[in-house]
């Protein structure tokens, strides 16, 4: 009989102790998100920092609470130090909750989107590295640390483009050659992306209304080397096609260049390094970058504190000699172009490109 209790007993204690609860979230943990890029050639620079979103609802019952992505309360510094580690300056960042990056879509939470500005006249200078430090009550300082790209290490060479800091730069080439004049420090440039805005004026010949128009496109982005060469593989012919391409045929119109600018983005190793770590692999190579090898990323927090800088050329202008024709004479007789109608004006005569069978010429009226 008593065996009988005892056997009872510890199958009651055996059911009774099983949990089939199947825990599909972790124990909720305060996660500091970061992401900074400082611009050197910026008036202004934001770091965005968040709270990462763990909870047993969905993300999007809480989209519109700032709670739920922003801290109350945080104390953030910025320092920077010399080549010896020493720190030379200190500052304050600055919460400000006036101005949004992006369109937040459904994370729109109005006046309560949070940022923090370093103040207006903080150098921001490739002389130094610097530290960024995020102080919350009661947990552990979240840092991260970078060094800043130098813009004046990059050199256009005259090749591609003549006299590139004057106030009217020429083309001489359908493509960009830059130069990494020390590309043996991790603070040089590792990627490059261009962008190339064509503008142009429309002159109706019907209402005699006057319109400006632009395109902009992208060019391939080029990783990390010592020359970088930014532009279509086709050479003039290939430039050429992609404006065309972008601007509609109109019999009705005559088309003034104006002129082109080029926004030049550069940035680090550490962006490189953090952009390849979230980008997913789809070729046999499974290798991933060795997170180490970003100094930008965050202790205590995820995320990333890097350098880039955004650099125009604004202005461009086409060369008007060449071999055999030059830019400014293929706006108007390159085959892609002819069809658009661009003119040339030449004293008091206005000059347009012809058809003539198999060949385009250049007549002037």
């Amino acid at each position: 009989m008593r065996i009988f209790y005892f056997l009872s007993f510890l199958l009651l204690f055996t059911i009774s102790s099983c949990d089939n609860e199947l825990k599909v979230t972790a124990d909720w943990k305060d996660t500091t998100v970061v992401f900074g890029l400082l611009d050197p050639l910026s008036d202004e620079n934001y770091i965005r920092i968040e709270r990462g979103y763990l909870g047993s609802e969905a993300a999007s019952n809480s989209f519109s609470e700032p709670d739920s992505f922003f801290y109350s309360s945080l104390n953030v510094e910025m320092n920077w130090y010399d080549e010896n580690d020493n720190i030379q300056g200190t500052v304050s960042l600055l919460e400000d909750r006036t101005k949004v990056l992006n369109d937040n879509g459904p994370f729109d939470v109005g006046q309560d989107y949070r940022l923090y500005k370093i103040p207006n006249g903080t150098p921001i200078d490739p002389a130094f590295e610097y530290e960024l430090r995020i102080i919350k009550p009661n947990e552990e300082v979240t840092t991260a640390r970078t060094r800043i790209l130098n813009p004046d290490r990059i050199v256009i060479n005259g090749s591609s483009l003549n006299s590139p800091n004057s106030n009217s730069p020429t083309l001489r080439s359908s493509t960009l050659n830059f130069r990494n004049s020390d590309g043996s420090e991790r603070s040089s440039v590792a990627i490059f992306q261009v962008y190339m805005n064509f503008y142009w004026k429309e002159i109706d010949q019907t209402t005699g209304a006057v319109s400006l128009d632009s395109i902009r496109f992208k060019y391939g982005e080029q990783r990390a080397r010592s020359e970088y060469v930014i532009g279509p593989s086709g050479g003039t012919d290939a430039m050429f096609a992609l404006i065309a391409n972008r601007i509609p045929q109109k019999e009705n119109v005559l088309r003034e260049f104006l002129k082109i600018k080029f926004e030049v983005w550069a940035s680090d190793e550490n962006l490189l390094v953090y952009s390849d770590l979230k980008t997913p692999s789809t070729g046999i190579n499974q290798n991933r970058p060795n997170p180490a090898d970003a100094l930008g990323l965050v202790e205590n927090g995820i995320g990333i504190l890097a350098s880039r800088y955004n650099k125009e050329y604004d202005n461009v202008q086409f060369n008007s000699s060449g071999n055999p024709v030059s830019l400014k004479d293929n706006l108007l007789i390159n085959p892609n172009m002819c069809p658009l109608r661009f003119v040339r004006y030449q004293g008091t005569d206005t000059c347009i490109c012809k058809d003539v069978g198999s060949t385009l010429t250049v007549e002037c009226l």
